[in-house]
Order: structure tokens, then C-alpha cells, then sequence
């Protein structure tokens, strides 16, 4: 190796170390703007439509653009106030709620002999007297005065989270307005002879997170229907909060499935208590199918992603970037994919075309299967000792010989 060679692979690696540091300390800004090429990605398919009808693409991205701002907050504006409704209603039931727990618990206790000597009495007691409507009342006012100060100091998350928002928006406009720029500029890192090559990659990957959003959309209408129908013939009171809750949690893989408690606890104790067991019941079942059977499913046809996959790479990525790693854990593992196969197995490997068969060994036989019935083992000895050797003649008949 000459020092021209070992200086030129000398800097090479200390430049991909430098780059390697970057990426990782700006790794949150990089899912951001991963975040904001998934929205650019979702509202270019109305923007497609609207251009199809003559529409200039300025005008489609802004009516694209706009018709999802306000679709987002019209749902938000729907969702939250009910939610927040029942939470007081349920807030101000607490201390009925209690009184019937105990008392169900009396007489529950009161039915055996062996139960009211090993269970003791239950009673909700607190240090200023009995666990009144008046002593919540306090006990809230306390906790509030406690909790208001932790409150107003997390505003600065809440900033923060506005301000992510807010640039994330602004970052998929910009990305809907002009994409031939950024295409164009990538193609500056390249060779000529690359830029087919690169183009195709870009036209891939544009498809692999269009082909995830229109599984995710197909997903999150089984599960709103599936809740709506089942919860609404049962008796959910508003049920279509809790379906709509249900579907946006299907954006967060395999946690999400269990957001949707909330509401159906919330809105099962304000109406009946005692229909909450079922609700439940019900509803985990219903995710239960969804979760394992049909979006598992779904995903793996189109995407080609294994459910194991992604539950990994979903705990790898929320330990990696946090909670928007695990809500971009799929897109983010199907664009690695790609990026794999596309780069390294189709370009370096040249394995386009190719198909790779797996064969599993066969099991090996049952040991009854490869004994020799009893007839057949006592020719072979017979024949042994005669020594007698069986050849075939030319029309097929065996002929004997000692």
C-alpha cells in the first residue's frame, strides 16, 4: 500500500465518521423532516387528483394543504371536548363511585362466613375524615395546587411541541411546492453515469411510503368500522369518539391498540359502571383480530415486512429517537429496505431478477416407517443364506440363480 492509498483511505473513513456523528447528533431533526416527507408524501395524493382535473399544481397544494389543516383540527376540536366533558362528570362521580364499590364489596364480603373472616372491611378513609363529596372536593384543590406548578412548567414542552409541528408543516409544504428541486440537487452528488440510477431509487422510495400510507388508511377504517359496529350494537355510549380515537391510535404500532381504554373507561363509568368488564372485553378482542390477523397481514403483502420486524425495529427506533421513532418505526424500516435492495442488492450485487428459494430439510422418517414388514425380512434372511442373486432378464422376468 502506498501513503498516496493509505492517505486517501485515512480521510475517507474520518469523513464518514464525521458524517456518521452528525447524523446521530441531529437525529431528532432528521425524523422531523422524515415526518414532514410523509405528510408531503400523504397530501401529494390529493394533489395528484386535482391535477388530473386541470388544476395548477399551485392551487392543488394549497387546497391540499389547507382541506388537511382543517380536517386535523375540525377532528381535534371533535374529539377533545367530549372526552375532557366526561372526564369532569366522571371527576365529580368519584365519590358515588366509591360509596357503590364499597358497598358491593359489603355485601360481597357479607356472603360467606370464610370471606368476612380473611377479607378485612373496605372503606375510603383519608387523614381529614370519609372520603366525602366535600373531602374530594379538598383532596382535588390540593392535588391541584400541588400539580399546577409541574403543569405550568411543562408549557415549554408544549412550546416545543408547536413549534416541531409548525415546522414540520411548513418543511412538507415546501417539499409539495417544488420536489424537482431537491431531486435535482441530489443528482449533483453523483456521477452522470448514476443519475438513471438515482432517479429510480427516488421514484421507489416515493412509492414504498405511498404504498404504506394506503395500508395504514386501510387499517385505521377496519378498525374504526370494526369498533364503531361492535361497541355501537353493545351499547357504547359515543361510539364514534371512540372509533375515531381508535383509528388515529392505529398511527402508533402495537402500543396504540391499547389508547382507546381510555375513552371506553371514561364514557362506560359515566353512563353504566357495570358494562365496563364487557366494553372491554370486547374491544380487546376486536384489536385482537385487527392487530394480529388483519393488518399484520396487510403489511406483510404489501410491504413485505415481517410482523417480527417491526415490532424490533419499533422498540431499536423508540430507544434510538423516542416517541416519533415509535410512530415512524414502519415507514422508517420499509425506506431502510428499500434503500438496501435498491443500493446494495439490485446495484452492487446485481441480484435483480434473481429469486432466492429456501428449502427446509425434510423431517426425517418415523422409525416405523423405515422397518421392513415381517414377511419381507424373513425372505431376505432365506435368500441370504441360499446365497441366491435376483436379476432381471430382457422381458422383464426375474431369474433365479444360486
Amino acid at each position: 500500500m502506498t501513503f498516496r492509498s493509505f492517505v486517501q483511505r485515512t480521510l475517507y473513513l474520518l469523513a464518514t465518521g464525521i458524517v456518521l456523528a452528525v447524523l446521530w447528533f441531529f437525529r431528532d431533526i432528521w425524523m422531523l423532516v422524515f415526518l414532514a416527507a410523509i405528510i408531503a408524501v400523504g397530501v401529494s395524493i390529493p394533489v395528484s387528483y386535482l391535477q388530473r382535473l386541470r388544476v395548477p399544481r399551485a392551487l392543488a397544494v394549497a387546497v391540499s394543504a389547507l382541506g388537511t389543516v382543517v380536517a386535523a383540527l375540525a377532528l381535534g376540536l371533535w374529539l377533545v371536548p367530549s372526552v375532557v366533558a366526561d372526564f369532569g362528570e366522571l371527576f365529580d362521580r368519584l365519590p358515588q363511585f366509591a360509596d357503590r364499590l364499597t358497598q358491593l364489596y359489603a355485601n360481597w364480603r357479607a356472603g360467606g362466613e370464610w370471606r368476612s373472616a380473611i377479607l378485612p372491611p373496605l372503606a375510603f378513609r383519608t387523614e381529614g375524615g370519609d372520603f366525602t363529596e366535600e373531602r374530594f372536593r379538598q383532596l382535588l384543590g390540593e392535588a391541584t395546587s400541588v400539580g399546577l406548578p409541574v403543569l405550568l412548567s411543562g408549557g415549554n414542552v408544549l412550546v416545543s411541541l408547536l413549534a416541531n409541528l409548525f415546522l414540520v408543516v411548513m418543511l412538507a409544504i415546501f417539499f409539495l411546492s417544488e420536489p424537482k428541486v431537491y431531486v435535482r440537487a441530489s443528482l449533483y452528488l453523483l456521477p452522470a453515469e448514476r443519475h438513471a440510477q438515482l432517479l429510480g431509487l427516488w421514484s421507489v422510495l416515493y412509492h414504498t411510503l405511498r404504498t404504506w400510507l394506503s395500508t395504514l388508511s386501510i387499517s385505521v377504517s377496519i378498525n374504526v368500522v370494526l369498533v364503531w359496529l361492535i361497541l355501537g350494537a353493545l351499547g357504547m355510549p359515543n361510539v364514534l369518539v371512540v372509533a375515531a380515537f381508535a383509528g388515529l391510535a392505529t398511527f402508533v404500532p402495537n402500543i396504540g391498540a391499547f389508547l382507546p381504554l381510555i375513552p371506553i373507561t371514561v364514557f362506560s363509568l359515566v353512563s353504566d359502571p357495570s358494562r365496563l368488564p364487557l366494553m372491554v372485553v370486547v374491544y380487546l378482542a376486536i384489536q385482537l383480530v385487527e392487530s394480529n390477523i388483519l393488518t399484520p397481514s396487510i403489511v406483510r403483502r404489501q410491504l413485505s415486512i415481517p410482523p417480527a420486524a417491526t415490532l424490533t425495529f419499533q422498540i431499536l427506533a423508540g430507544f434510538i429517537f423516542g416517541l416519533v421513532g415509535v410512530l415512524l418505526a414502519v415507514p422508517l424500516l420499509a425506506v431502510l429496505i428499500t434503500l438496501v435492495r435498491e443500493a446494495y442488492s439490485y446495484g452492487l450485487l446485481g441480484l435483480r431478477g434473481y429469486q432466492v428459494r429456501v428449502a427446509l430439510p425434510e423431517p426425517a422418517p418415523h422409525a416405523r416407517d423405515t422397518r421392513l414388514p415381517r414377511r419381507a425380512s424373513a425372505l431376505g434372511r432365506r435368500l441370504k443364506r441360499r446365497r441366491v442373486l435376483v436379476v432381471h432378464d430382457e422381458d422383464g422376468e426375474d431369474d433365479t440363480r444360486r
